[in-house]
């Protein structure tokens, strides 16, 4: 009785194991995708293995494969697979959907500048780009780079209200300038500061990220979970910091906190204080700040939040 249950208790065991993390190659069933995208209020999701009818018509340039596309009800997109370049890729649907009557939609500011606290290997910047037609709405598109091929996504929005394309462009610009939100501001100057990658799978490496900033003064946050000492911390971010040019006035690394402040003098006229502090808040948690404060002749007097 006991080898049986021995033998019973090995069967389930290696069954789980055998079951666990088989990755789907190809074929993966389209009721488990659509399950996956989710449902919309606007009906069912739709899958197409080519360019739906009801997407926007602009010829399509060489050096592009239709991988698919998807219909949510909001939106449509289209993904393409390419050999070429970001600026090649860029270039071609850029003249391709201003032929078909699409105009460079492109808001002052807009442009997330890829500083403060970013996600473990997360690109410095994705090339995407925002077109407008007065009649037919929004289309964008962002590059990625793959192994094998590199994958563009296009999307097209129908219009929300009846106003042609240069009056949003001329509202949201305005917007843009009231709130301060400009990337000619100080967030331009804060280092990037790449986040480890845990180890921790059940736990999210991240979160709560983002920034805020006064007319001389810029400060990004974020968190993350890890098993490790706050002087690796400490010393993660103070390398990556000193790579881009910051030059060390002083440093504190304690049990419960660590903080560094560094110089960097970017512009004529422009000094930068940058702070970096590190707070252990829990077990394997730890909250980061990095203040980055102007002094001199060149300072941009905006004001706004940004939030990623």
């Amino acid at each position: 009785m006991l080898r049986s249950g021995v033998i019973l208790i090995l069967a389930i065991f290696s069954l789980s194991n055998t079951l666990a993390d088989i990755e789907f190659e190809e074929n993966v069933p389209l009721e488990l995708v659509k399950v996956f995208v989710g449902s919309t209020p606007f009906g069912e999701v739709k899958i197409y293995s080519d360019l739906l009818s009801a997407f926007p018509e602009f010829t399509i340039p060489d050096g592009f494969n239709i991988m698919g596309s998807i219909d949510r009800g909001h939106s449509l997109s289209v993904v393409l697979a390419t050999e070429l370049s970001s600026d090649q890729t860029t270039a071609a649907l850029t003249q391709s959907l201003n032929q078909a009557g699409f105009t460079d939609f492109e808001v002052p500011g807009s442009r997330d500048p890829g500083t403060g606290f970013v996600r473990p290997n997360q690109p410095s910047f994705q090339a995407s780009k925002r077109l407008c037609h007065d009649s037919l709405g929004f289309i964008s598109f962002s590059y990625k780079e793959h192994t094998d091929s590199n994958m563009v996504t296009i999307s097209s929005n129908l219009p929300r209200n009846n106003q042609s394309c240069a009056e949003q462009l001329a509202e949201q610009s305005l917007a843009m300038n009231r709130y301060g939100a400009t990337q000619g501001g100080l967030r331009q100057y804060l280092p990037r500061l790449e986040l480890p990658e845990s180890e921790q799978r059940r736990f999210t490496p991240f979160f709560g990220m983002g920034s805020s900033s006064s007319n001389r003064s810029v400060e990004a946050r974020g968190n993350v979970n890890i098993d490790w000492e706050i002087e690796e911390i400490f010393r993660h971010f103070k390398d990556q910091i000193e790579d881009q040019d910051w030059l060390l006035d002083s440093e504190n690394v304690g049990a419960a906190s660590a903080t560094g402040s560094w110089t960097r003098s970017p512009e004529p006229g422009m000094d930068l204080i940058g702070t970096l502090i590190v707070i252990k808040s829990d077990t394997d948690s730890f909250e980061l700040k990095f203040q980055l404060n102007s002094f001199g002749n060149s300072n941009n007097t905006s004001r706004g939040v940004f939030l990623r």
